[in-house]
C-alpha cells in the first residue's frame, strides 16, 4: 500500500532490471526519467492511480519486454514509440 508520486530519481537506478510496483496507490504521471533505465526488462505498474499520458520516452527502452500499466487512469493514446 505505497502511495504518493513516482520519483523522477527512479531514473538514476540504471542497473535496475525488474520493477514490480503494482497494487499500490501511486498517483500522478510516470516520470519521463524512467526512460534512462536502459537495462529494465519488466515494468509492472498495474492497479495504481497513475494519470496523464504514457510518456513516449518509454519507447526508447530497448531492453523493456514487458510493460503492464492496466487498471490506472491514463489519458490519451498509446504512443507509437
Amino acid at each position: 500500500r505505497l502511495n504518493g508520486y513516482l520519483s523522477p530519481y527512479l531514473g538514476n537506478l540504471t542497473e535496475l532490471r525488474l520493477a514490480y510496483l503494482h497494487v499500490n496507490e501511486f498517483s500522478g504521471e510516470i516520470p519521463r526519467e524512467m526512460a534512462r533505465l536502459q537495462k529494465l526488462q519488466r515494468l509492472v505498474l498495474r492497479d495504481n492511480q497513475l494519470t496523464g499520458p504514457l510518456p513516449a520516452e518509454l519507447g526508447s527502452m530497448l531492453a523493456l519486454k514487458d510493460l503492464n500499466v492496466e487498471v490506472n487512469k491514463f489519458e490519451g493514446a498509446i504512443p507509437l514509440e
